[in-house]
């Protein structure tokens, strides 16, 4: 459920390319500090062939979202783990929210219509994060507290 999606598709997981990007990134990454200074780099994704520039905006892009991506997931594991149950086992809480983030539909019982609000507007919120994707509701988020003035 954490990956699997293919670009331009409506799944919510981390798209495949951002996991190849991270994989192949790092290993670039580390790559870079048994070379000379002097050396021509490039980075192959697919058909494309990233300079260093590109390499590293790509790489990054890539790592803001996974970090979002887990942050958010993060949260709503925190919150479901605190209000329903603390009885419910970690591994069904994160099979709950990870599924709801990455809109699959799954669930190991904890989601339904029994559960408290405040459980269930967090899952709305994983969804509704992982529908957008994370760099739109940064964007968003980061629109709404320069309007406020908050954004110092």
């Amino acid at each position: 459920m954490l990956t699997g999606a293919a670009a331009g598709s409506t799944v919510s997981g981390l798209k495949l390319i951002r996991v190849i990007t991270l994989v192949k990134g790092t290993v670039w990454q580390i790559q870079e500090m048994f070379q000379p200074d002097s050396a021509i780099r490039y980075l192959q994704l697919g058909e494309r062939k990233l300079n260093e520039e590109q390499t590293q905006r790509e790489y990054t892009e890539a790592t803001v979202v996974f970090v979002l991506w887990l942050t958010f997931l993060a949260i709503g594991v925190a919150v479901l783990l605190r209000v329903p149950s603390p009885a419910h086992p970690l591994e069904y809480v994160i099979f709950d929210v990870m599924s709801a983030q990455s809109n699959v539909g799954l669930d190991s019982g904890i989601t339904g219509p029994t559960m408290p609000d405040t459980a269930k507007a967090m899952l709305i919120i994983n969804m509704w994060v992982g529908r957008l994707e994370i760099i739109p509701i940064a964007v968003l988020l980061g629109s709404v507290l320069q309007r406020l003035d908050l954004y110092r």
